[in-house]
């Protein structure tokens, strides 16, 4: 069924919000590790990493998922999903549980940015997926943008966990 000439809305803050999640987390990470836990820049490397391995590790398989499982209920389990885990990270007592917690937060997200590109030819007319296309790389950017002033601004208040509430 065809809805819109662009990205639905409810579609494009679903996927805002994942890609926030993904990224407040990337600019997180670190502060939370280094003023929380007293980590070296090894350690911050390493939970970089385990975020960032979420992808690497997680796409084929989730690409199946969105393949054979129906996209919106993908969709809306990797929002819930993501959002949990983000609120466990919260509570890491270490950098390693924080490391892990950013991962399966990760992990929950890959499958729900994979099927919200993948609903679009669905909702969207042909002649006009271009602009949907570019709407929900816009939410992607705006994320990206936005993301590391507010974990830095949670930091500077003196609670880094914050940001990953957001």
């Amino acid at each position: 069924m065809i809805m819109s000439q662009t990205a639905p809305k409810p579609l494009l803050l679903t996927l805002l919000g994942l890609h926030a999640v993904d990224q407040i987390a990337l600019a997180a990470l670190p502060l939370i590790a280094t003023l929380s836990f007293g980590a070296g820049p090894g350690a911050v490397g390493a939970l970089v990493a385990a975020q960032g391995a979420a992808w690497l590790l997680v796409a084929l398989p989730a690409g199946v998922l969105v393949d054979r499982a129906p996209r919106a209920r993908v969709l809306l389990g990797a929002a819930a999903g993501a959002t949990l885990l983000c609120l466990v990270a919260m509570a890491a007592p270490d950098a390693g549980w924080l490391a892990l917690a950013a991962f399966l937060a990760a992990s929950a997200v890959v499958p729900g940015v994979l099927a919200a590109f993948s609903i679009v030819p669905q909702l969207v007319p042909r002649q006009h997926l271009a602009g949907a296309n570019a709407a929900l790389e816009l939410a992607r950017a705006v994320a990206t943008l936005a993301s590391p002033p507010l974990a830095g601004f949670c930091a500077a208040w003196g609670a880094p966990e914050a940001a990953l509430a957001l």
